[in-house]
């Protein structure tokens, strides 16, 4: 770890649960069913303070700078030059929501 708590290799410490690490695409179907995109959970404790900073800095928003980190990110782990991501927006129903940095899952799974 460096003075300001990140790893040595500078990174924010960001973590990708459940993400397939060989593809982007969708998972081939059986018979039957239906294709599996893969999902995966964000896990960075500092990412927001340092989105929100960062995007002061580029006068950009901050999800802007954590969409370019997650590409970043997914470019990196797969060996990728071209990331696609899928930006669902039309849930902000509060002001918190709004305000927020990220996606919610439209789902009925229980947060983890």
């Amino acid at each position: 770890m460096d003075d300001g708590g990140r790893p040595a290799d500078g990174r924010l410490g960001v973590r990708f649960d459940g993400l397939a690490r060989d593809t982007l695409w969708p998972q081939e179907a059986g018979p039957g069913e239906a294709e599996r995109w893969w999902e995966g959970q964000l896990v960075c404790p500092r990412l927001d303070l340092a989105s929100r900073a960062a995007a002061v800095r580029t006068g950009t928003s901050a999800s802007a700078v954590v969409l370019a980190a997650v590409a970043r990110e997914l470019g990196a782990r797969t060996g990728a030059s071209a990331v696609p991501l899928k930006v669902i927006l039309g849930n902000r129903v509060s002001e918190a929501q709004r305000t927020a940095v990220g996606a919610f899952a439209q789902s009925r799974r229980r947060a983890r």
